[in-house]
């Protein structure tokens, strides 16, 4: 059970979602700080919207496709 400002989140998440067809990033919409502040983290709040979270994925998976080296670091990422 959410409180009412936890609902209200999801349905402002949620609506951006239906008209957008993305989830949003928290820099998409006005709510952000209040999301964060109250669910933990913005993909909390997606969690609880039930939408797609944006990962974070570590460097070695970031730039595989792209390079051998790791552009942030120098790292070779072949190994």
């Amino acid at each position: 059970m959410f409180t009412s400002r936890q609902a209200e989140i999801i349905q402002i998440i949620q609506k951006y979602y239906q008209e957008n067809g993305v989830s949003p990033r928290a820099s998409d919409v006005s709510i952000k700080n209040s999301a964060k502040r109250i669910f933990g983290s913005w993909n909390n709040a997606l969690d609880a919207a039930n939408l797609p979270v944006h990962r974070r994925h570590g460097h070695e998976q970031r730039f595989a496709k792209v390079s051998k080296t790791c552009s942030i670091c120098g790292k070779d990422i072949t190994k």
